[in-house]
């Protein structure tokens, strides 16, 4: 059959139009690609998505959350973080801002932020923010960050004042403003309470704190405290070695005895440090406190402590112990320091202690995400000093005690399960002590646990199906022959195969 040149002429015409239109589309979509950006996960199981626990969180946010990443340039920490992080930007597209700081070009930044190691994150959030240790680059703790950076707007610290405590916001060496800046960058609001002046807890108060006091309570004063931790409120107790300057009736209403004289450790001479009186803790026991914290914390001039609490009210677990050669040194501290048997007390010792009631910490009122159960009917309330005073005493009755439960209100107390937690040291906190190994970020994981911030989302890893292949060795050996002579042999034959009957044809 032969063409003539006007066939010619419309074959070539219909090749050149067919090019011109594949070139236009390949172009059109190449355009399309750098403006609309589709991406599919066809993992098995999906492992490159978010669950959807993780996506609910980010709907829940207000506004862009800003991810400041300190990573060196060219480490192979960058991709990881890159990597992680897309997985929340394709969920949610607009709410992660991703931004790299190298640690060596920016020291200053990298200081301020108190960044310790290469691929640590600081996440912000409406001037809040939350940190990703570079061991924790996964999902979950992403997750859990973006969540206390939602939850934390609600959590309120009242320090109390009037009797010498350390001051939350001042600058001397024992007090806690470089403790309390930290908090409030993660949410904390924080506030005073002079009971002499206010006798009663704020009903939006989420924990109270007692740091160190050096004068005693009024009897009327520990009376709010302890009906405080009565009707479900929260307390962190701060104790230095000594007197208890009135709070004898807390102690025994949580069970707590302080044991006299000042913790020694032998041990610390080994890191370099001189004074004996510095009590290191580098294991910890397990708790919500302190799982997964694994940081040397440091603890000058400690109480040891021990928790016998009222049975069947309170649950005690010790979450700070020292090590085995530490003692509970009740003599003179002059000159070089022995233990005398019969008069000071062997370690271990237990210088933390966290306590909860026994029905929240037993049963279903156990918080799982910070939402806790009623504890006890009721809240701590504005019960005046005089008439509480009666009720601080032992044996008082709650006959003396005239300040009733009133209606009405949101109080934290009654809508949370109480939890106490008492440190025989006050220092550990200081902004002398606070940049000492894991102190600063044990004072927050205290502070997280009493506003129920511990318990947070649990995301199981997701593992990909089949990822190993068990094979005998007879199978193995069979699959090796195979594609080694087994493969090139049946090409090679079905090469000559052809080449033969061709050449017959």
């Amino acid at each position: 059959m032969r063409m003539d040149e006007r066939t010619r002429s419309r074959l070539r015409l219909q090749g050149a139009t067919s090019t011109v239109l594949l070139v236009a589309v390949a172009g059109l979509l190449a355009y399309l690609s750098t403006v609309y950006k589709v991406e599919a996960d066809w993992t098995s199981g999906a492992r490159r998505s978010l669950s959807p626990a993780s996506v609910q969180v980010l709907h829940a946010l207000e506004g862009p959350v800003t991810v400041t990443a300190f990573a060196r340039e060219g480490s192979q920490t960058r991709p990881v973080i890159r990597e992680l992080l897309a997985r929340y930007r394709r969920a949610a597209p607009g709410r992660i801002r991703l931004q790299f700081v190298d640690p060596d070009a920016a020291p200053q930044r990298a200081r301020e932020e108190g960044i310790t190691s290469d691929g640590e994150l600081i996440l912000s959030y409406q001037g809040r923010k939350e940190r990703v240790r570079s061991f924790e680059l996964d999902e979950q703790s992403v997750t859990n960050a973006l969540q206390r950076l939602l939850r934390s707007g609600r959590r309120k610290l009242v320090f109390l004042t009037g009797h010498g405590e350390r001051d939350p916001h001042g600058q001397a060496n024992r007090d806690y403003a470089g403790w309390v800046r930290e908090l409030e960058r993660k949410g904390f609001r924080v506030e005073t309470l002079n009971l002499a002046d206010t006798p009663a807890v704020p009903q939006d108060a989420t924990a109270v704190v007692v740091a160190d006091p050096q004068v005693d309570l009024l009897p009327g004063e520990v009376g709010i405290l302890r009906d405080w931790v009565r009707r479900g409120g929260r307390l962190l107790w701060l104790h230095d070695p000594g007197p208890l300057h009135g709070l004898e009736p807390l102690a025994r209403e949580l069970g707590v005895q302080f044991l006299p004289g000042v913790v020694i450790d032998l041990t610390t001479q080994l890191l370099g440090i001189r004074s004996p009186t510095v009590a290191v803790v580098t294991r910890y026991p397990d708790s919500e406190i302190t799982r997964d914290f694994a940081l040397l914390t440091v603890f000058p001039h400690a109480a040891a402590l021990q928790a016998d609490p009222p049975k069947g009210r309170w649950r005690a677990v010790a979450f700070l112990r020292t090590e085995a050669g530490s003692w509970a040194e009740s003599g003179p501290l002059k000159g070089e320091v022995r233990f005398d048997e019969g008069k000071d007390v062997r370690g271990p010792l237990t210088l933390g202690v966290a306590l909860e009631p026994v029905a929240a910490s037993s049963g279903e009122a156990e918080e799982t995400q910070g939402a806790g159960k009623a504890a006890g009917g009721g809240r701590p309330e504005a019960a005046k000093a005089g008439a509480a005073k009666g009720g601080a005493e032992d044996g008082g009755g709650p006959g003396k005690a005239e300040g009733k439960a009133q209606g009405g209100g949101h109080g934290q107390a009654g809508a949370q399960a109480g939890r106490v937690v008492v440190v025989g040291d006050g220092d550990f906190l200081s902004n002398t002590y606070l940049a000492n190994g894991g102190n600063l970020d044990l004072g927050v994981r205290i502070a997280n646990w009493l506003a129920g911030d511990v318990k947070l989302l649990s995301i199981p890893p997701r593992t990909a199906p089949d990822v190993s292949l068990a094979l005998t060795s007879t199978q193995a050996t069979l699959i090796g022959f195979g594609f080694l002579a087994g493969l090139p042999a049946l090409l090679l034959g079905t090469g000559l195969t052809l080449w033969w009957r061709r050449r017959r044809r």
